[in-house]
């Protein structure tokens, strides 16, 4: 018989190891919390900078003197962090613009990025407690760094199949093809101009950004008809498809395929007349969302077709700042037409916003031929207007007109709109280039 001391002593030494157990236990749990709380307060402040350059980057486009540039994106950057979980000015470590992003300048030789850390502190749960027992402040630093950079798109899906040369056939006459102009030598397409666009001297074709721009059935070699079609294999921009209902298709829904600058694809003059003027009606038919959420127009604007059985989305209500006629300089946003407010400079909810391939020249004659994309340029559709065998106007109902309703016996027809500077966040971009395609994206 064990003495009854004996069996005490083993009972404490039970409680000393169910203590130390304990304790053990304790600790494990609160490092797991800690780790936890960390990785979050890492998220936390990851997003916070990550939001702040990306407002810092607006104004990289939208201000074209470079010391009101910096200015005003710094600001940004700090007033969307103190905005968004940022309760400290001083958390905001040395916001910045970035001179180059990419692996060449922007073409007017302007700053293309902006550039921030956040300085946070973690609290820990085991940090308390030693602070309770020895004294003292126990945090770890949790900052996050972020840098913003404007570019221009350089792939992109949902091209429509038409292609805008920058320039016309010039004959040995030296007079300029239909749907172009003799400019300092060189016959410039009509919906495009000659401007020095890095103040160096030296002119270049661009859009004519704000200008209105006719794109004519019947004129050929002014725009051109292109094969857009994924492949399965190879995932080309153009699969050699030119089959009508997939020219349609690419009309109303724009073209899946995956297409770059540089991206080579089978082109012809003009527009297969059918299924254009078909493609444009169901296009355009597909309107409502800007137009039903925005039906009261600043003052001096006009509100065509505000429904309920004819929708049309007007200009200002697709992008912001709301003007009647789009500006050549104004760098151009969508307005938020689904109430998706987490759309931060997302496309515009309207189809009258397309995208178009620009090539240097369309093919001679009449074939398809392989042309290169060398860019990318937003435009918008304001109407279609029918055209008699002559070329001439031929009037019609104003909304007929806007809906692209080309039904009556003219077969002829002309895509009236205008090329926009456009800025959008995401997609795929590189160097900024003057055609006004423009993305903000994060690139650290």
């Amino acid at each position: 018989m064990r003495p009854q001391n004996a069996k005490r002593g083993e009972r404490g030494q039970v409680l000393i190891l169910f203590v130390i157990i304990f304790t053990v236990f304790l600790v494990m749990m609160t490092v797991a919390l800690d780790v936890g709380n960390f990785e979050s307060d890492r998220r936390t402040s990851q997003k916070d900078v990550d939001a702040a350059v990306l407002s810092g980057g607006i104004p990289l486009l939208t201000e074209r003197d470079s010391a009101t540039m910096e200015a005003d994106a710094v600001a940004r950057t700090i007033e969307w962090a103190l905005r968004n979980g940022v309760d400290d000015p001083a958390l905001v470590i040395n916001p910045r613009i970035v001179q180059q992003c990419w692996d060449e300048p922007a073409f007017d030789g302007l700053p293309d990025g902006v550039e921030a850390e956040v300085d946070a502190d973690s609290d820990l749960l085991i940090g308390h407690v030693i602070e309770e027992i020895f004294g003292g402040d126990l945090s770890i630093e949790v900052g996050a760094h972020a840098r913003a950079c404007v570019g221009s798109l350089i792939t992109t899906t949902g091209l429509r199949p038409w292609a805008m040369p920058l320039f016309g056939e010039e004959d040995p006459a030296d007079t300029c093809s239909a749907g172009s102009r003799l400019v300092d030598g060189d016959c410039v397409s009509n919906c495009f101009e000659k401007q020095d666009v890095d103040g160096d001297g030296d002119l270049e074709v661009v859009p004519s950004f704000g200008a209105v721009c006719r794109i004519r059935s019947d004129e050929p070699q002014s725009v051109g008809s292109i094969n857009l079609e994924p492949d399965d294999q190879f995932s080309d921009c153009d699969s050699g498809s030119s089959s009508a209902s997939t020219y349609k298709e690419n009309i109303v829904e724009g073209s899946p395929a995956n297409c770059s600058i540089g991206d080579i694809v089978g082109t012809k003059q003009g527009l297969a007349t059918g299924p254009t003027s078909s493609g444009l009606l169901d296009l355009i038919a597909t309107e409502r969302a800007c137009d039903e959420l925005f039906s009261s127009p600043p003052a001096g604007l006009t509100d065509l077709g505000n429904g309920p059985t004819v929708w049309v989305d007007d200009f200002w209500e697709v992008f912001s700042p709301a003007d009647a006629v789009p500006g050549p300089d104004t760098v151009y946003t969508a307005r938020e037409c689904d109430n998706d407010s987490t759309d931060l400079l997302g496309e515009p909810d309207s189809p009258r916003f397309i995208t178009i391939a620009v090539v240097n020249q369309l093919p001679l004659d009449s074939g398809t031929q392989p042309v290169e994309i060398i860019n990318f340029a937003g435009f918008y559709i304001e109407k279609c207007e029918r055209l008699d065998n002559d070329g001439n106007y031929v009037p019609s109902p104003a909304l007929d007109e806007a809906k692209c309703d080309l039904s009556g016996p003219a077969s002829r027809f002309q895509i009236v709109g205008r090329f926009i500077q456009f800025q959008q966040l995401g997609g795929v971009g590189g160097p900024l280039t003057p055609f006004g395609t423009n993305v903000l994206l994060l690139v650290e």
